[in-house]
């Protein structure tokens, strides 16, 4: 059995095909492990599905999608669907990885090389409708104020949703801790942070399809679902927004923020060419001849 790594849907179903890819190969706990958030030791599980025999399969939901090396993987078992292109180029990557095959052998010592990775697609997720990555802040002009108000007082389009989310984010960064606190105090107990995942995973194509699926009981739901879908669950993410809380951050930001001029930009006042410009290429043009 090569190392393969298996994309759930939720932790419960992870669960499922774990019991299940133990019964099948009638093979013990060690055989398949889950690999996720709510998982116990989920660094010690990773660190013996890449360096040891055991586990053979590692069951995941989102976890080590990204920025993980799995060297040894041969496998990728889709389980799930994602509508994001960026993020399923990122959970293919995890196959990509490459190593020499004594190293390969240590893990798997019935292989003979790492020629290529297999996809195993069992819901359809390579030939799905995938949405194209895009800037978080795309509304970089519009003040931090003005988006969390009009978040706040109904606005429900995706770039006022993103941008406002991704200014938030980067204020946290910011924050001390009496401005966490204020926050708190504000938020019901929510860090700055929490408010900009729940925004962000508001406007996320797989979550909205999900409960889509879920609202108007449907298999495959229209782009009115879809949209009245996401409404709601920004709504009920930008419940947290109050007046008082607004202008908090938005005092915060004054104070941590350095303020960019978009309307007093600088102007050019003499355009020519760098006197050493054509010796530096005729160099270059030699040491490359060289």
């Amino acid at each position: 059995m090569p190392k393969t790594l298996v994309f759930a849907k939720t932790d419960s179903h992870a669960d499922d095909i774990i019991q299940i890819a133990r019964e099948e190969f009638s093979e013990s706990n060690d055989f398949c492990k889950k690999v996720t958030y709510q998982a116990d030791d989920p660094k010690s599980v990773l660190a013996q599905f890449r360096n040891n025999y055991y586990p053979r399969i590692a069951v995941t939901v989102d976890m080590i999608a990204t920025g993980t090396d799995v060297k040894p993987l041969e496998c990728l078992l889709f389980m799930r669907d994602v509508r994001s292109r960026n993020y399923f180029e990122q959970m293919k990557g995890r196959g990509t990885r490459v190593l020499n095959a004594d190293d390969l052998k240590k893990v798997t010592p019935s292989a003979i090389a790492k020629t290529h990775y297999v996809i195993v697609d069992a819901v359809g997720v390579t030939k799905s409708l995938k949405t194209a990555s895009r800037p978080l802040i795309t509304k970089p002009h519009v003040p931090l104020k003005d988006l969390a108000t009009g978040v706040m007082m109904g606005v429900r389009d995706e770039d006022t949703v993103s941008s406002l989310a991704g200014r938030l984010a980067r204020l946290d960064r910011e924050l001390d801790d009496n401005d966490r606190a204020g926050i708190g105090e504000l938020a019901g107990g929510q860090e700055l942070s929490d408010i900009a995942s729940e925004l962000l995973n508001a406007i996320d194509p797989d979550r909205i399809e999900e409960a889509a699926k879920l609202a108007f009981k449907v298999e495959e739901p229209t782009d009115e679902q879809r949209t009245q879908t996401r409404d709601k669950l920004v709504g009920q993410a930008a419940n947290v927004f109050t007046g008082p809380l607004i202008n908090l951050i938005d005092s915060i930001r004054r104070e941590k923020e350095q303020t960019i001029d978009h309307e007093n930009l600088d102007k050019v006042l003499r355009a020519e060419w760098d006197g050493d410009a054509k010796e530096n290429a005729q160099n270059l043009t030699k040491d490359f001849a060289a």
